[in-house]
């Protein structure tokens, strides 16, 4: 293993950049990283930050442990199947078309599980306290449904008298044939 005052190569930077560009595309934590890579004790955890700051080497076989993982993350939240895939995405972004409405849907779909593990991962890894917030709510929504929003009519109107209301049942009845 190489030690912490080994100086850092341009290689060395590169693989650091590459790995921590792709956690973030991942929303994968140092900390997740430091578990990935068998480290997850706290002198692991402090290595995986000094790590990320330069100032420490982590073994080839912890890099490849940390590229592991993080391949078989989503990325963005959506797991996508490929260059053919991100093409039909791609075609979508035109302009609407209620023909591909339905097959959009179907795509959509297909990204359902990896949307909600997604937002399920904002939901207890995220640090802002208002993004873990919004993703429970949006749990939430999704598996118990929107609460819904109740409209009254506070217009205020007169009271209706026995003969209007005998005069509207007649003219539905009449109307309806009854």
């Amino acid at each position: 293993m190489p030690t912490p005052r080994q100086p850092w190569t341009a290689e060395d930077e590169a693989t650091r950049d590459r790995i921590l560009r792709a956690a973030r595309e991942r929303s994968a934590t140092q900390i997740d990283l430091a578990r990935a890579a068998g480290i997850g004790d706290a002198a692991g955890q402090v290595r995986m930050h000094r790590w990320s700051r330069g100032a420490a080497h982590l073994t080839a076989e912890q890099l490849a442990a940390i590229d592991a993982y993080l391949s078989g993350l989503p990325v963005g939240g959506l797991v996508l199947g490929g260059e053919s895939e991100l093409a039909e995405l791609a075609d979508f972004a035109g302009p609407p078309d209620l023909a591909d409405d339905e097959e959009l849907r179907v795509l959509a779909r297909s990204h359902r599980r990896a949307a909600v593990g997604a937002i399920a991962r904002l939901m207890v890894g995220a640090r802002s306290e208002n993004v873990r917030l919004r993703a429970a709510e949006v749990l939430l929504e999704r598996s118990d449904g929107r609460p819904l929003a109740r409209v009254v009519d506070e217009t205020p109107r007169p009271p209706v008298v026995d003969t209007e209301l005998i005069a509207i049942l007649e003219r539905m009845v009449v109307r309806d044939g009854v």
